[in-house]
């Protein structure tokens, strides 16, 4: 999904929340998770195609991955991530901007999930290391 699409549902969501909570802190976590995690793409890209501050060609090129990419780790787009999170979430008591900053990140992995055109175990890293990261084992074919 765009960084658009992203930061419309994280506004969207963080703002019924944050009606409910009034938690300003827990708002941007969940905004700044929702949009940001996508920074992990960056580190594929610096390894295939070498360090760039040209967004818009960081951006075309990220956009396919699967296109460009020969292999993807994503770390932080990851189902492990997230149950991770819950748990400690549950076990620790973890306050409202680990709650927000943890829904931020389960609403960009089940929207990239929906969106992309990806394999459906492909967003648990444990699959995406077995698979040795290899693009054309997460990606379905076009």
């Amino acid at each position: 999904m765009k960084v658009s699409g992203h930061a419309v549902i994280s506004l969207t969501v963080g703002g019924i929340l944050y009606y409910y909570s009034h938690s300003l802190a827990g708002f941007l976590g969940l905004l700044l998770t929702g949009i940001f995690v996508d920074l992990d793409h960056y580190i594929d890209y610096v390894r295939e195609q070498g360090i760039s501050f040209d967004y818009m060609k960081i951006y075309s090129t990220c956009k396919d991955g699967d296109k460009h990419f020969k292999k993807l780790t994503l770390i932080l787009h990851s189902y492990e991530l997230v149950i991770f999170l819950w748990l400690a979430i549950v076990f620790f008591n973890l306050n409202i901007m680990w709650q927000y900053i943890t829904v931020g990140l389960t609403l960009h992995l089940v929207v990239d999930q929906i969106t992309n055109r990806v394999v459906p175990l492909a967003y648990f890293f444990s699959y995406r290391v077995a698979k040795n990261f290899e693009t054309k084992k997460i990606f379905i074919d076009r």
